[in-house]
Formats: structure tokens, C-alpha cells, sequence
């Protein structure tokens, strides 16, 4: 798996691509937690990249949003492919999270929320 980061204002953006399957999970994890390190909050995950997510790539977004959510942020999910619409369905997961059609709609969904200083 390939992963891209960048950083938006206070928006962190991750989008791994190809197979977020075993070792590539565990290098998002390492991804995001260098951000939180850093007292990174709000994050958007970009999907259009993926090919295919097993159950520890789910589990990196579960624990993603539960870091996210102890340090009162947000996460969201965008631009998922056909077949992972279909993964977040069958799990009942697209309940957990928004998923907005692309990345762009993601960060002003989260900009919205964001608190003010």
C-alpha cells in the first residue's frame, strides 16, 4: 500500500492506495499516530485509492476515529469506492462515520465543525 499525507489548515489528509491489508494497516496507524503526536485532531480519509480493505484496514479506521474522538475530533471518510461502499454496508460502519463524495466536500464538512479559537 501506498499512503499520502498531507496536511490542510488543521485537517490532517490520509489516502492510502491499492490493498490496506496486514503490514499496510499498520503503516497507517504509524501515519496517523505521528499526526496525533503532533495534537492532530480532524482527519479525512481518502479512499479513492483502495483496491481492497480487510478487517485490520476496518480496525485502523475504528481506532482512527477513537483517537480522533478522545482528543475531540473528527473523522471522515471520502471518495470510497463502489465495492467498499458495499464492505462499509454489509459492517454496518457507514453509521459510524460520514462518507462524503470526495475529499474537498470532507474537509469543508469538517471545516464547519471545526472549534473556534
Amino acid at each position: 500500500m501506498k499512503l499520502q499525507v498531507q496536511q490542510l489548515d488543521h485537517v490532517t489528509i490520509l489516502s492510502p492506495a491499492g490493498d490496506m491489508v496486514a503490514d499496510a494497516s499498520d503503516q497507517f496507524r504509524r501515519a496517523a499516530l505521528e499526526h496525533l503526536d503532533q495534537n492532530a485532531r480532524d482527519f479525512v480519509v481518502d479512499l479513492a485509492g483502495l483496491d481492497t480493505v480487510d478487517s485490520r484496514g476496518l480496525e485502523s479506521f475504528i481506532w482512527l476515529d477513537e483517537c480522533a474522538t478522545e482528543r475531540l475530533g473528527q473523522v471522515r471518510l471520502a471518495a470510497p469506492p463502489e465495492t467498499l461502499s458495499t464492505v462499509f454496508e454489509i459492517t454496518r460502519l457507514q453509521d459510524r462515520w460520514p462518507i462524503d463524495d470526495t475529499v474537498d466536500q470532507a474537509v469543508a464538512n469538517l471545516q464547519v465543525g471545526a472549534p473556534v479559537p
